[in-house]
């Protein structure tokens, strides 16, 4: 994500930037590199570890500069840039201004060589970890761009020469070496290593494990030829605004309309299926909101489980469920997508299942969950199409049961080549931005638990088993039982939140369970807040476990309203997922998923 920066002048040797530009915000990560490139340069090298919003390295400048090109033709076609504008290395000059933010000192941050830790990866806080890191999880500087100081030496534009000043600098029109800026993981506090001056010229083909790259984005000016950027290049057909919470179910409403109509696709989308069994899917716009629980809300929560839970032990793991949920940070979902409008049910899960000849994990295992003399058992009997032993046997309008994250997934899998789309789990943050659609109270509906019963199918409106989906109230995204009737599996591997603002944040890349959200029909309003989240392993199910499905929407297949493809269209540089955790806020779970509880509240809970 470039951000703009206002011209002014810098250091020794007085430069001026006469006009603003746009720059990363961070270093160029693995995964931005794999979506344009399809390489991974990195792989199987010394002193690198992978990782989607690691900074990618082993990066020639000729590799960095290739990239660009391939960016700017992407973003071109996807009409967001016009034939004026291109992405660049930043100049020496503009790498340098960029860097200070404003500051003369030898850090951004000071003087103070100390502090280097806190704002970049360096040889003090690297120790065994000699490899480039994930991007922007140091303080920033004052403009708000990441890693200067530490991480991997940046390549600028600039052929190695005479360091003089004057008007928007180039440096030399030829030489031998390329100019890389900045400190790297392996830098100590001294200020040749490290601080803003800090520079190493390389010629343009070398590749190693502390070189990568961050971008400008620039445009010609006036009748200037010259491509050193100013002011933002229009798109055509520009996209409609983010869905930023909080807004209502009219906002809501016309968010989803405004996006159907930008991408030429319905808001609710049809999908058939054999035996006659039908999918309904909803446009879900994207937006910007607040994931999680705040502080009071976790104080609130925990409060109100302490008093109707004697036992410490179950307390305990009750509260580590909560605490899992802050601390609540800023996530942006830049791209529209559909998610199912009800739970998959029995009967959509049954053509999978005729067509495929699929066996779940609980008709392997025989390990699914039932009630059965009045305690819940594992058993062999109850697989996806039982009667579980509850007092309405289930039908095929109620949610499908007893299926994993394997099962899940594997139909998803079905359902994309039946429809030559990509359909798949929702990742966490995608479904609580559905399930929240615009509130940032408990629930979608609102604070007032007392009505939950008109939106969830729950303990205190029924104790009998699943119900038919789609029969209580709807979200403000026209969702139904996001909150009851049975939980929802989701894409992610189950990790800690971050306080840093993520955009389209997928979770860990690894992990030992997965994601689970909403509360089943088992439990009170209190235990399905849109915030809740609880984590089973990939083969785990239960009774009261299920899953929507959500389909990408494929812009590169789309024409706009104007007749021209979008190909393209999704974008690379966003701001990367930062997956570092905050200690005081949860601990790691580890439950076997044959691990019973005697205690009811924490079976049902769990």
């Amino acid at each position: 994500r470039p951000v703009f920066r206002p011209p002014g002048a810098t250091f020794s040797n007085r430069r001026l930037q006469t006009k603003p530009f746009r720059l990363g915000i961070h270093e160029v990560t693995q995964g931005q590199w794999k979506s344009a490139m399809g390489t991974e340069p990195w792989k199987r090298q010394s002193n690198s570890q992978v990782g989607e919003h690691v900074a990618a390295s082993y990066v020639s400048a000729i590799d960095a500069e290739q990239f660009c090109l391939e960016l700017t033709e992407r973003e071109r076609v996807a009409g967001r840039l016009g034939s004026d504008a291109h992405y660049r290395l930043p100049t020496e000059a503009e790498w340098e201004y960029a860097c200070r933010a404003g500051t003369t000192t030898q850090y951004s941050f000071g003087n103070d060589g100390s502090q280097l830790i806190d704002y970049a990866w360096c040889a003090h806080n690297t120790m065994g970890q000699n490899y480039p890191h994930a991007v922007g999880l140091k303080k920033p500087n004052a403009w708000g761009l990441y890693d200067f100081h530490g991480n991997v030496s940046e390549w600028c534009s600039d052929w190695n020469g005479n360091r003089r000043g004057g008007h928007d600098p180039q440096g030399p029109s030829e030489g031998s070496a390329r100019v890389s800026r900045g400190g790297t993981f392996g830098g100590w506090d001294k200020a040749s290593q490290s601080n803003s001056m800090a520079f190493s010229p390389r010629t343009p083909g070398t590749r190693t494990y502390h070189l990568g790259f961050r971008v400008v984005l620039s445009w010609v000016v006036g009748d200037s030829k010259q491509q050193v950027g100013s002011a933002v290049a229009k798109p055509t057909n520009a996209a409609p605004p983010l869905a930023v919470a909080p807004f209502d179910a009219d906002q809501a409403k016309a968010h989803q309309e405004a996006w159907a109509k930008h991408l030429g696709v319905p808001v609710e989308k049809e999908v058939k299926l054999p035996g006659g069994e039908k999918m309904t899917f909803m446009l879900i716009p994207p937006g910007e909101f607040m994931m999680g629980s705040s502080v009071d809300e976790i104080d609130a929560a925990t409060n109100a489980v302490r008093t109707v839970t004697p036992s410490d032990t179950v307390f305990n793991v009750l509260r580590n469920y909560i605490l899992a949920q802050g601390p609540q940070h800023k996530v942006v979902i830049s791209r529209p997508f559909w998610l199912g409008k009800c739970e998959v049910t029995r009967g959509q899960f049954r053509q999978f299942i005729n067509t495929s000849k699929y066996r779940t994990d609980a008709e392997k295992s025989g390990k699914g969950l039932g009630y059965k003399d009045g305690q819940f058992v594992e058993s062999p009997e109850f697989i996806w199409s039982a009667n579980l032993g509850f007092e309405v046997e289930p039908n095929d309008q109620h949610p499908v049961v007893n299926v994993s994250w394997n099962d899940a997934s594997a139909f998803s899998e079905w359902l994309s080549q039946r429809e030559d789309a990509t359909c798949r789990l929702p990742t966490e943050a995608e479904w609580e931005f559905a399930c929240r659609a615009g509130t940032t109270t408990n629930w979608s509906f609102g604070d007032n638990d007392a009505i939950g019963g008109q939106y969830a199918h729950c303990s205190s409106s029924s104790m009998k088993g699943t119900d038919s989906v789609g029969q209580k109230s709807p979200n403000n995204f026209s969702l139904y039982d996001t909150h009851g009737n049975v939980r929802e599996q989701c894409h992610d591997w189950y990790g800690r939140y971050s306080t840093e603002l993520a955009t389209d944040p997928v979770g860990p890349e690894t992990g030992k369970v997965r994601v689970v959200r909403n509360g089943g029909f088992n439990v009170s309003t209190a235990a399905m807040r849109s915030a809740r989240r609880l984590s089973f392993p990939q083969s785990y199910c239960d009774c009261f476990t299920g899953f929507r499905v959500a389909m990408t929407i494929d812009t590169a297949q789309l024409v706009r309203n104007d007749g021209s493809s979008q190909r393209g269209e999704e974008p690379l540089l966003t701001n990367p997922t930062t997956l570092t955790g905050h200690d005081k806020y949860i601990q790691e779970l580890s439950f076997s998923p044959t691990e019973r509880c005697s205690h009811p509240r924490l079976e049902i809970e769990r």
